[in-house]
């Protein structure tokens, strides 16, 4: 395991100096396939159906069913074999043949494993590798995780930092990250079966087995606080909630499990949601606040299933309108509205009395914008007030108009080294800005959009500008 942080941190390194390489390797494509340009120059042909980035060293490519895999200039490092198809796991090359054998590779083309006679390999959610009835677990890095005499059953692991190593009656989670919370031989728990991790916090982890359907949350120490039977694919911890979900199905539980129910509206966490009355649509509804819970009749609850950000929400008052009240079940603004939104995560909501004019309040339901046709979320704190059903102005959290200009058509609030950036259209122009101080820092004949999180792509996939307003190719 000490090995593996000395890795880390060398990769840690390597990617930080590679950063400038790094964006100068980029696949573009035309109407249907995709080319590896490096600065600014082609170095494949377009014949790519896709491509999966392996680290910082190569990709992963598709030309229809022939898999191969290149490095970052586009030199072949593992050729296509018939029948033979590349998978990435995490930095390693996983090559599987038609008769389920298994080749591992690392991100430069490196053979670590293959199966053979005496190598028996199973791809889980890491690489279990049998050798000399000896067990070796690999991280994604290809590093061993655990090696030993123990059979092992399942595996896998999360966001690329722990790794659950499942035996016959037990389990243990791994912590592969730079400063790990557990030490090199694991955290035990007292749990059979295929689990894998869905979340972790500071309290502790919520896994999964997808086969036994059944769902855990550990502490920190490796007890077991809770353990229910449910159909779900994700999970969440948020303060002291596990919020799992399937499908449109929203389960609230507690860490300890005396809070166990189907969120039917509105909820915040395990101690503040509403339990929606099926039978009658104007209640009496329960309102579920700190253990205590109030019955609210005359009033109609969203029938979609949401979270609550903050404490306020909408709900319909018979032959009145709509009116934010919070889990105490009393209204919090006094004012009716035909139209209410959900207060999002600026502590801002888009409302309108008459449903022709809307405009931003914030949770005391004070009026803070202008009135516009409709208002719409651009994303990182920003907002659309359309003049017009096409012509918009840019807003902030506060409601203050922050750019003097006009905009139309398809914009973006996106982020690029750790800065907020704006792209908006206006007659055919894409003018780009920078959000911290709202300065135009170059403008592009045609519509662009934001491509790979770092360039500027053209409508017809022609020309690709970076962030700097400099082209990087042209096609």
């Amino acid at each position: 395991m000490k090995k593996i942080l000395v890795i880390l941190m060398v990769m840690l390194m390597i990617s930080g100096c590679s950063n400038n390489s790094e964006k100068q390797a980029v696949f573009v494509k035309n109407d249907e396939k995709y080319a590896l340009c490096v600065n600014g120059e082609l170095e494949t042909d377009y014949i790519y159906t896709n491509y999966e980035a392996v680290g910082n060293d190569g990709f992963v490519v598709h030309n229809g069913k022939k898999d191969s895999y290149i490095d970052r200039q586009g030199k072949e490092k593992i050729a296509y074999k018939k029948g033979t198809t590349l998978t990435v796991l995490e930095n390693l090359i996983i090559a599987e043949d038609e008769d389920q054998n298994y080749t591992i590779y690392n991100s430069t083309g490196e053979q670590l494993y293959k199966s053979g006679k005496k190598t028996e390999i199973s791809i889980y959610g890491l690489p279990v590798i049998k050798e000399d009835k000896e067990y070796t677990v690999l991280s994604g890095d290809g590093e061993t995780v655990v090696n030993g005499k123990s059979q092992v059953y399942f595996t896998s692991v999360y966001k690329s930092t722990y790794a659950t190593v499942c035996y016959k009656d037990s389990l243990k989670i791994f912590d592969l990250s730079v400063n790990p919370k557990i030490d090199e031989k694991g955290l035990k728990l007292s749990l059979a079966g295929e689990y894998q991790i869905l979340e972790v916090s500071d309290d502790g982890y919520v896994l999964y087995d997808q086969t036994k359907k059944n769902m855990v949350f550990a502490d920190d120490e490796g007890e077991i606080q809770l353990k229910a039977d449910k159909d779900i694919d994700s999970a969440i911890i948020e303060n002291d909630t596990i919020i799992a979900k399937k499908d449109d199905n929203i389960y609230i539980m507690s860490f300890d499990g005396s809070v166990d129910v189907k969120a039917t509206s509105y909820y915040k966490n395990s101690k503040k949601y509403l339990i929606k009355n099926e039978q009658y649509v104007y209640g009496p509804h329960q309102f579920v606040n700190n253990g205590k819970t109030e019955e609210v009749t005359g009033i109609q609850l969203n029938p979609d299933v949401s979270e609550v950000i903050g404490n306020l929400f909408p709900v319909y008052v018979q032959s009145k309108g709509y009116q934010y009240y919070d889990f105490s079940g009393k209204a919090k603004i006094d004012t009716y509205f035909k139209y209410c939104g959900d207060f999002t995560k600026d502590k801002v909501a888009v409302v309108s009395k008459d449903g022709e004019k809307y405009y931003l309040i914030d949770e005391d339901g004070k009026k803070i914008s202008e009135k516009y046709q409709k208002i719409e979320s651009l994303g990182n704190g920003y907002y659309a007030g359309y003049e017009t059903s096409t012509k918009f102005e840019v807003l902030n959290a506060q409601g203050q108009v922050v750019i003097e200009d006009y905009f139309m058509g398809e914009s973006e609030i996106f982020t690029f080294d750790e800065e907020v950036y704006g792209l908006f259209n206006k007659s055919g122009t894409t003018h780009v800005y920078n959000m911290s101080d709202y300065s135009k820092l170059f403008s592009l004949e045609g519509e662009y959009t934001v491509y790979q999180e770092r360039y500027l792509v053209s409508s017809d996939y022609k020309k690709y500008y970076d962030m700097s307003g400099e082209l990087f190719y042209k096609r």
